[in-house]
């Protein structure tokens, strides 16, 4: 086992990936910061999204096909009675942090305070 399996690190985990035409082209598209941003009224359906800072982040429950099964007779997942308890519980959102790290493979600590608001 070399030294960086024993500290969990990935060479170029987040290097940006291109495709062989961009490879082989060297014409790699640069990122703009006039992207095509969605207004809030074009991408929820519930009613009670925000504005997200990115576009990738843009996504209504109601768009989220295993979320949209299991809403019942709901407009909305955070109108879910068990919602408040599930997820924006901080004990639940502390063991998900770690959860998420330990399969990611990373050292770290959750933050002090871990809420949704």
């Amino acid at each position: 086992m070399d030294r960086e399996d024993k500290m969990g690190l990935v060479p170029y985990n987040f290097e940006p990936e291109y495709s062989v035409e961009e490879m082989n082209t060297n014409s790699v598209a640069e990122p703009t910061s006039q992207q095509a941003f969605p207004t809030l009224e074009e991408w929820c359906d519930c009613g009670n999204c925000q504005q997200m800072p990115s576009p990738e982040e843009c996504v209504c429950c109601r768009h989220a096909e295993f979320v949209y099964s299991n809403l019942e007779d709901h407009q909305c997942i955070t109108q879910i009675e068990s919602f408040d308890n599930l997820i924006l519980n901080p004990d639940v959102l502390a063991l998900s942090f770690i959860q998420m790290m330990m399969f990611k493979r990373q050292r770290g600590r959750a933050p002090d305070q871990l809420n949704s608001r």
